[in-house]
């Protein structure tokens, strides 16, 4: 036989059903909430990610630029007028990116300094005064012609 439930069992099963269905509705919206939320976060780094690294391209190429124009002899004060880099922070920070290395003489460099000797001052005269050089006769019978004339 079964058990008889009074009215009152059947009213506060029906408001406890009622009730756990609110609070999984609840749960859900929370959830789906907190997924929506989460893909929205990774979203946005994956966006930052690659602008980052477009970033980090782009401040190479700049950095780049920079040791070159170094390398061609430009001054630290030049780079920056050229490039208007006004701030100390930024011209430091992209020289971490890519140091400038020791400048080193190129060909065109080395050529042109043989080519700008500066003459002496005086070439009219040479340095040094040389006596004209005095030829001492052969002695007869000593020249190679006259023993080659009579061994033939």
């Amino acid at each position: 036989m079964g058990t008889r439930r009074t009215s009152a069992q059947v009213k506060a099963r029906e408001l406890a059903r009622k009730r756990k269905a609110e609070l999984d509705a609840q749960r859900q919206e929370r959830e789906r909430k907190i997924e929506d939320l989460m893909v929205a976060f990774m979203e946005a780094r994956l966006i930052r990610d690659e602008a980052l690294s477009t970033v980090t391209a782009s401040e190479q190429r700049m950095a780049q630029a920079m040791a070159e124009l170094h390398q061609l002899g430009e001054t630290t004060a030049r780079i920056r007028e050229l490039l208007d880099i006004a701030d100390d922070s930024e011209y430091a920070r992209l020289r971490k990116v890519a140091p400038i290395p020791k400048r080193t003489r190129t060909k065109s460099a080395a050529k042109q300094e043989q080519t700008t000797v500066e003459p002496a001052a005086d070439t009219a005269k040479p340095a040094v005064e040389m006596a004209s050089p005095t030829v001492a006769p052969l002695p007869s019978g000593g020249g190679l012609g006259e023993q080659e004339a009579a061994a033939g």
